[in-house]
């Protein structure tokens, strides 16, 4: 995406804005499952947290085209921290060794 700004005229200036190459969002149906409204814009359910919500990867720009779906009560973002998540899985990873 290409921003234009009277301030970047002036310094002859070019920005240049790009979606993240995929983007992990919550999705909730309003009435059911959301699959088929996440499958219309190009994204993939990876993972399934209730009857009418799902973890999903598409591109950020799928976003603002879910939300405006008449399927889906609500869509947003996921952010992780990734050293975070590491450090979840190091000690699920313990948990479950030692459980067996």
């Amino acid at each position: 995406m290409r921003i234009s700004s009277q301030i970047a005229r002036n310094f002859s200036a070019r920005i240049d804005v790009a979606d993240p190459p995929q983007s992990l969002f919550l999705v909730a149906g309003k009435s059911g499952a959301p699959d088929t409204a996440v499958r219309s814009v190009d994204a993939k359910v990876v993972t399934r947290l209730g009857n009418r919500t799902v973890l999903a990867v598409g591109q950020f720009s799928a976003l603002r085209l879910l939300n405006s779906h008449p399927a889906i009560e609500t869509a947003g973002p996921i952010n992780i921290d990734s050293e975070r998540f590491a450090q979840f899985v190091a000690i699920a990873k313990r948990r479950h060794q030692a459980s067996r």
